[in-house]
């Protein structure tokens, strides 16, 4: 992802979706700063939607609040920068984490900590003015937002007449009354649905759903959550579509599969 950020609150992210501006109204929330992680769940957890914002504007992260500091901060290099090399010790996972903070401005320039599957950097990141203009949707983008914003009219008006693809049976409880599309194309099925799952007991870590409907002839779907690799996926195929069933928490069992996938509709 590459980014460029105006204090106070001036955003550009250029994401694999396209471009994304953000203005003081929808900036990144001021109560999610810095790294975060879940506390329910034993498994060192991956952040699905990585932003700048997090490593930028994260001094008041509760995580690195309640650190304590495990050895005397060192001068290091990093990318060309002098900078300072932090370790603390924290909680829920991490344990150890190691901080590169910028000496010159303050920014935190990667968090990781080396017991777990976790990173996150800044690379080739420099300082310097930046025109009104480039934190303004030009005509080309605008366009394209345009486009973006009518394909999901388009799509919420479809479902507001039509069923959605859900399944009649789900081993964990009962789905929730507010499933959603949030992708998908009405002239060929494909849709991808936020199932909505009503919070499990304590025993069942099953936490997210996201159910995918593809054409036979489409290419497989390879975006999204299926980019995570914390996520666990299911994909099979009927007489006409192909299906991904994107889990967060755990993955089904063969059994709960085979009634998940049979209670569909059409199947």
């Amino acid at each position: 992802m590459r980014f460029a950020f105006r204090p106070p609150h001036q955003w550009r992210l250029d994401t694999a979706d396209g471009i994304v501006l953000t203005d003081e109204e929808t900036a990144p929330r001021a109560e999610r700063p810095g790294p975060h992680f879940p506390t329910d769940d034993a498994s060192y957890p991956w952040d699905f939607d990585p932003t700048p914002a997090r490593l930028i504007l994260c001094a008041h992260s509760p995580l690195l609040a309640d650190a304590t500091l495990i050895r005397s901060p060192r001068a290091v290099g990093h990318d060309g920068r002098p900078a300072w090399e932090v370790v603390l010790r924290t909680g829920p996972p991490p344990g150890e984490l190691h901080l590169i903070v910028d000496a010159d401005t303050g920014i935190l320039l990667k968090s990781y900590a080396p017991a777990h599957d976790y990173a996150e950097e800044l690379t080739d990141l420099t300082f310097g003015a930046l025109p009104e203009a480039h934190f303004r949707w030009g005509p080309g983008l605008a366009a394209r937002r345009r486009e973006r914003i009518r394909a999901l009219e388009q799509l919420d008006a479809h479902y507001r007449t039509h069923p959605l693809p859900l399944p009649a049976h789900w081993p964990a409880g009962r789905l929730g009354d507010c499933p959603f599309p949030y992708d998908g194309d009405p002239e060929t099925g494909f849709v991808v649905v936020d199932l909505d799952l009503v919070e499990p007991g304590p025993e069942d870590r099953l936490r997210g759903a996201h159910l995918v409907r593809l054409p036979l002839d489409a290419p497989p779907y390879e975006v999204g959550r299926m980019q995570d690799p914390n996520q666990y996926v299911h994909h099979w195929r009927d007489r006409n579509w192909h299906w991904y069933l994107i889990l967060d928490g755990r993955p089904l069992d063969p059994e709960e599969l085979r009634r998940v996938a049979a209670s569909l509709p059409g199947a």
